[in-house]
């Protein structure tokens, strides 16, 4: 199963959650296609990232995508104007048009730059010719080489370029410019390395688990005042790709959390302090309702 396919699977059973919202939920995410047919973001123009995130949800809704998407893709070529962030989202956006990709020139030529991100120490970085890797690189690459149907050149070298930025307590720093590891490192580091079959490092996991708050929620680093759902959501991916830790304990006052985001459409929030839902948090919702509610 690919990185895709773990996401979709859990956000779809987050949607099932709450069937009674369904209806309502992707009317809330087409609200925000625009006519070229991207979907938007905080703005009022398409935005690929956004238009990732708004796809995901309505797949795991169930709701079939729009036919004007795949002219809005079309617009990007092979992703020669992209960082790899965006890259990454065109791949995954085409893959979920046609999940079987044909060996055509387009596919090739999008292989072909996916490797001007590879970084000398065997990572992936975000913009071409960088000195070293970070982990949401590496992270981004994998799964875009998923999403095009081919296999990864080096998967040692993302082994590799993650432990280099192991923080030594369990955690991840994103590059080695922090001191610190976070919590979106660490999970994206352990869902990597869980799906390249390597072992991780067991106080990984417990470290993310270290970052649940009172209110249910996870926070982004040790220390920070307050949980958001994008923290949430990316540690219980990650835990459940480890499988060591049982979320019983957990799941009451995370599930409370999660739900006390989402509003009468079913969209969520990034967290208490903000009262405007998006395509990103709700994906981000049902994934961690997804989890949640097993």
């Amino acid at each position: 199963m690919t990185l895709k396919q773990r996401m979709i699977q859990a956000a779809a059973r987050g949607a099932n959650e709450t069937p009674e919202l369904r209806e309502t939920l992707a009317a809330f995410v087409l609200s925000f296609q625009r006519d070229d047919g991207g979907f938007a973001g905080r703005g009022e123009k398409s935005d690929l990232y956004y238009t990732l995130f708004a796809a995901g949800c309505l797949i795991s809704l169930g709701s079939p995508l729009p036919a004007t998407l795949g002219a809005y893709l079309e617009s990007f070529g092979d992703g020669e104007t992209l960082d790899l962030a965006h890259f990454a989202c065109l791949a995954r956006c085409r893959s979920y048009l046609a999940p079987r990709q044909a060996d055509d020139r387009a596919r090739l030529d999008m292989l072909r730059r996916l490797e001007n991100f590879h970084t000398p120490d065997g990572g992936y970085a975000l913009s071409p010719l960088a000195a070293s890797g970070s982990v949401y690189g590496c992270f981004l690459a994998l799964g875009a080489y998923e999403d095009l149907d081919a296999n990864l050149p080096d998967p040692a070298g993302l082994i590799r370029c993650a432990g280099n930025l192991a923080i030594g307590d369990g955690s991840y720093a994103n590059a080695p410019s922090m001191p610190i590891g976070s919590t979106t490192a660490t999970s994206a580091a352990i869902t990597m390395l869980a799906q390249l079959g390597s072992k991780i490092d067991q106080a990984s996991p417990a470290w993310l688990l270290n970052r649940q708050s009172s209110d249910g929620g996870f926070t982004a680093v040790p220390g920070a005042p307050c949980c958001d759902l994008l923290s949430t959501a990316t540690a219980l991916h990650a835990m459940d790709a480890a499988t060591t830790l049982p979320l019983d304990e957990i799941r009451e006052p995370c599930r409370l959390f999660v739900a006390s985001l989402r509003d009468e459409s079913g969209a969520y929030c990034s967290s208490m302090a903000e009262t405007t839902p998006d395509c990103e948090y709700t994906f981000y919702g049902l994934l961690a309702m997804g989890h949640l509610c097993r």
